[in-house]
């Protein structure tokens, strides 16, 4: 792209975007607001932004993370296809997500659990 970022999100004016294309602006918004959302939970991860936001509302911003994995597994999965990628990195991509997935389900059951514990 020599440098010029913005034919990454959009094509050149009069040029027709066939579907590798717009799976390659797709897969690249995709990257962007993960990108984005991931810096925002930064910005927040801290005691200020708790106590100024509140548990409530910071606890329900901090659950964006599960939208970050889902933008960032999209942008994999699109990125490995225009690449015609197989073998080990797919594998590598598909486990990745999988493990993320299985720990978060473990944390959601964990969470669950300790908030229905009897409390005697």
């Amino acid at each position: 792209m020599h440098g010029e970022f913005a034919r990454y999100f959009t094509p050149v004016p009069g040029a027709h975007a066939d579907a590798g294309a717009k799976a390659f602006f797709t897969a690249n918004y995709f990257g962007m607001a993960a990108a984005i959302l991931l810096f925002v939970l930064l910005l927040l991860s801290n005691d200020i932004a708790l106590r100024k936001l509140g548990v409530p509302l910071w606890k329900l911003l901090q659950r964006s993370t599960y939208v970050v994995l889902a933008l960032v597994a999209f942008h994999a999965a699109l990125y490995e296809r225009l690449e015609k990628r197989t073998g080990l990195l797919v594998l590598i991509s598909v486990a990745t997500v999988l493990v993320v997935l299985v720990l978060q389900l473990k944390g959601v059951r964990s969470g669950a659990a300790y908030r229905d514990a009897d409390p005697k």
